[in-house]
């Protein structure tokens, strides 16, 4: 019978070899983990466009301006005007001319709601977001919930920085564009 060796006095290159192959083990188990992921991720791009999640994929309604758009939430949207006002005046850090979107909202449903500016989003010639200015939040209206049946006219004011136009203005899956 052969006798035992103590681990100290087996050679080296035992060692080395097994701590070699436990690395070399390793780094194929992470290489498979990363390329199955990045594989992962572009057929979950694919699955979201394909459920319709991919918001650059998804249709846009145009709509003109003074034509109502009737949304599922029971609003009645209508877009008067998106213009320019140099005599706007814009309370946060303003970089430009105000840009202000006139609209009436009417509640078609059987809920009070409140209208929230933030659904609205304006882009300008770029497609850059404009931000919405806070002297939005001095209307009155915007304080209060619209009763079923009532109509609001609400003045929406961004900040249009550099922009000259056209604006387009978003809301949910409907856009409208300055003239």
């Amino acid at each position: 019978m052969s006798e035992k060796k103590a681990l100290r006095s087996q050679p080296y290159w035992i060692w080395i070899f097994s701590l070699v192959g436990l690395n070399l083990f390793l780094l194929a188990v992470v290489a498979g983990l990363l390329f199955s992921y990045l594989g992962l991720a572009r057929d979950n791009e694919q699955y979201a466009r394909f459920l319709g999640l991919n918001q650059k994929d998804e249709t846009v309604i145009e709509q003109e301006l003074n034509k109502s758009r009737q949304f599922v939430t029971g609003e009645r949207v209508t877009v008067k005007a998106i213009m320019r006002d140099p005599e706007q005046e814009m309370w946060d850090d303003a970089t430009g001319t105000a840009v202000v979107v006139d609209l009436l909202v009417e509640n078609s449903h059987a809920h009070t709601f409140r209208v929230n500016p933030y659904s609205y989003e304006l882009f300008d010639e770029e497609g850059e977001p404009l931000l919405l200015d806070s002297v939005t939040f001095d209307q009155e209206s915007l304080s209060s919930n619209l009763q079923p049946g009532d109509q609001e006219h609400y003045r929406l004011v961004f900040d249009g920085e550099m922009g000259t136009g056209p604006y387009h203005l978003v809301h949910y899956d409907t856009q409208w564009t300055s003239e």
